[in-house]
C-alpha cells in the first residue's frame, strides 16, 4: 500500500486529511515506542523509545531485554528531519487508530505506540507486526542515521544497510 499523491493514508488504507502542504512547527514531535513482544528471544531483542522534534532534537532510549536503558541525544539536520517526517506521514491516522497488524490476542503487548503531537493536530497509532509500520520505523532510522539496535550514529554508508 502506498500513499496517494497529496493524501496521507491511514494504515487501513482509508484517506485521511491532506497533510502534504502542512509544515510542522519546531515544537512538533513524533514519539515511537517499540516493545519486544516475542516469547523467546532468538537474536536482537530490544525495547526502545524514540522522540524526534521537528527542530532537529532527537532522543533515543534503547535497552536489550533485561538490561538497563541507554539514552542518546542528537541534533540532526533539517533534511534528515524532513525525511523522517515523510516516512511517518504515510501511516499517520487522524485521531486514534489501532491496534492494527497481527496482534497476539493472548498478549497485552503492543509492538508500536506512535504519537504525533503537531499544531495540525494530534494522532496516535497502536500496531503489532504491521508491514507499513515496520517500513516507516526502518526508514525513520535510516533518515536519522541512527542504529535502532545500539542507538549510535551511523555514517551515510552504514545507514544504507537499513534500506
Amino acid at each position: 500500500m502506498g500513499a496517494l499523491l497529496g493524501t496521507a493514508l491511514s494504515v487501513s488504507g482509508a484517506p485521511t486529511r491532506d497533510i502534504t502542504s502542512y509544515q510542522p512547527d519546531d515544537e512538533s514531535v513524533i514519539t515511537v515506542q517499540h516493545r519486544f513482544s516475542g516469547i523467546v528471544c532468538a537474536g536482537v531483542c530490544i525495547d526502545s523509545d524514540l522522540s524526534v522534534r521537528h527542530d532537529g532534537a532527537v532522543e533515543y532510549r534503547v535497552r536489550y531485554i533485561g538490561r538497563p536503558w541507554k539514552t542518546h541525544r542528537y541534533r540532526v539536520s533539517k533534511e534528515q528531519i524532513e525525511e523522517f517526517w515523510r516516512a511517518y506521514r504515510v501511516i499517520r491516522p487522524t485521531g486514534l487508530k489501532g491496534p492494527v497488524g497481527e496482534c497476539d490476542q493472548g498478549s497485552a503487548i503492543i509492538d508500536f505506540e506512535i504519537h504525533w503531537n503537531e499544531s495540525f493536530g494530534s494522532a496516535n497509532l497502536l500496531a503489532c507486526r504491521d508491514p507499513e509500520v515496520w517500513r516507516a520505523y526502518v526508514q525513520g532510522f535510516h533518515a536519522l542515521r541512527i542504529s535502532p539496535v545500539t542507538g549510535e550514529r551511523l555514517t551515510a554508508r552504514q545507514a544504507e544497510i537499513l534500506r
